[in-house]
């Protein structure tokens, strides 16, 4: 039996903060759920690019949601979009892309490390399980109280998102969200490269 809306996430869930009640972390990620189409009247309704930007203290293990950047353009300027996400997010704030399967997403995620993303550290991902496996975690971590958000713009589209999932018609903010917190608490489980392995 597939899963209701609501089943999964519910807004009540996420404590929202404000910036300056952030504590001092030093492990910081931004997970990108990439797409390159924008809207036509052939596609009026494309999906998302979302880089989601996570921090987590390790001594509570509280995770908090700190940005969230959306866009539907050509791949170029989603390329420059993330190029200029990491430049202001710092060095020290990893970056976390989805590896498609196959030569050509081996390819393009060279492409991103070697090239778009040279100087930053970047973890691969490579999905081997279905969107609603993959969120469970993050839904499993939101439920217990573990995940903050700080207030913000995005916030409202964000948690309509969220209780849709999985019946709205997008889930990039899921799936971005599923693997920067997939990351955090399993991370020996994905399998990552960093870029000082190129």
């Amino acid at each position: 039996m597939r899963p209701a809306a609501g089943n999964y996430f519910r807004r009540e869930w996420f404590e929202v903060i404000d910036r300056d009640s952030l504590p001092v972390v030093r492990q910081k990620q931004r997970s990108w759920d990439r797409a390159s189409t924008k809207p036509s009247a052939e596609n009026e309704d494309p999906d998302w690019t979302v880089g989601l930007k996570m921090s987590r203290c390790s001594h509570s293990g509280l995770m908090f949601i700190e940005d969230v950047v959306r866009l539907r353009e050509s791949p170029g300027r989603v390329e420059k979009a993330i190029y200029n996400t990491a430049t202001r997010d710092g060095q020290e704030t990893v970056v976390i892309i989805e590896q498609d399967p196959g030569q050509a997403g081996e390819v393009e995620v060279q492409y991103y490390i070697k090239k778009v993303l040279f100087g930053y550290i970047v973890k691969l991902i490579r999905p081997t399980t279905d969107k609603i496996t993959r969120a469970r975690l993050a839904s499993s971590q939101a439920e217990a109280g573990n995940i903050k958000i700080v207030r913000g713009a995005w916030n409202e589209d964000f948690f309509n998102e969220l209780e849709n999932f999985p019946d709205g018609a997008h889930d990039d903010q899921v799936d971005a969200l599923s693997a920067n917190v997939n990351a955090f608490v399993e991370g020996g489980t994905i399998d990552y490269k960093a870029l000082t392995e190129y």
